[in-house]
Parts: structure tokens; sequence; C-alpha cells
């Protein structure tokens, strides 16, 4: 079973009870080659996975589920102030056995023991700073560069 350390970009804008939102999620996935396709499990936000027979269809069902947990907690919320506070719990979940196991994945790939890299994917630093960013927006600061989507995401090296 081959394991791949990633690193998500997600964005999105949610609107809510009197509020529009941008979110931007810096994340890490694991994603695992099995006989069927892809396994996707997020690290942060850590509950969350999702699976496709190619490795983009896995990530956009990955997309979707937290499209859907956003707009979930949107419509829980009673104002931008809780629905950011909800959105920085979400990301904070971290699924600790997943972490583990994508803590193993980049060590196995950086020291040559990590499956092939036949992904093509882009590589970017395993430390990259992961995080969320939640903004509230005013109509002033709409622009169609809110709009832009990740298609791939990234091998952690």
């Amino acid at each position: 079973m081959e394991r791949y350390p990633l690193l998500v970009k997600y964005r999105q804008l949610v609107a809510g009870a009197g509020f529009i939102s941008h979110i931007e999620i810096m994340g890490r996935v694991l994603a695992t080659k099995e006989p069927a396709g892809y396994w996707l499990d997020s690290v942060n936000p850590g509950q969350v996975s999702a699976g496709g027979v190619t490795l983009g269809e896995a990530y956009a069902a990955l997309r979707q589920e937290i499209t859907t947990t956003l707009i979930d907690l949107a419509f829980e919320a009673d104002g931008f102030k809780s629905f950011e506070a909800a959105i920085h719990r979400f990301f904070s979940e971290t699924d600790s056995e997943t972490e583990a196991e994508w803590c193993q994945a980049l060590l196995a790939l950086r020291s040559g023991h990590g499956p092939a890299t036949e992904l093509g994917l882009p590589r970017l630093s395993g430390e990259d700073p992961r995080g969320v960013r939640v903004l509230e927006l005013n109509s002033s600061e709409f622009s169609a560069e809110l709009n832009a989507v990740d298609k791939e995401p990234a091998l952690a090296a």
C-alpha cells in the first residue's frame, strides 16, 4: 500500500446569517493508493476523508466534503464571529493517527524509501505553514480572484 503526504490549499466563499466570508485552508492530507483507487484522509482538518478511482477524483470528493462541512457550519452560526470560531475549531481537530502516518510517509519519501513520485504533483516543503484564514467580506472587497480553485494538491517533500 503506497502512501503519499500531501499539502492542500482550499479556498471558498461561504455565506451565512448576515455575512459573506472567504475561507482559505492550508492543510495536510494522507493519500493512500489502494487497488480500487485513492483514499484521502485529512490531517487538518481532521474529520474529513474521501475516495475516488483517480487521485483527481478523490481530491474533488474531499473538497466537496470540506465545502459541505463549511456550509453546515454557516447554517448553524448566528453571525460571522461564531462562524469564524467554528471554522477554527473544525481546522484544529487534528486526526493524530493520520498525522503520525502522514509524518511517516514524509520521512519515507525524503529517505528514498517512499513510493515513486509518478503522481507528477508539484513539491512543497513538508514544513510549509499550515493553517486557516477566515475573512468577512464587504462588497467593496469582492473580486473574481476569490473564485480561484486549486485543482491539485502538492506532494510534501
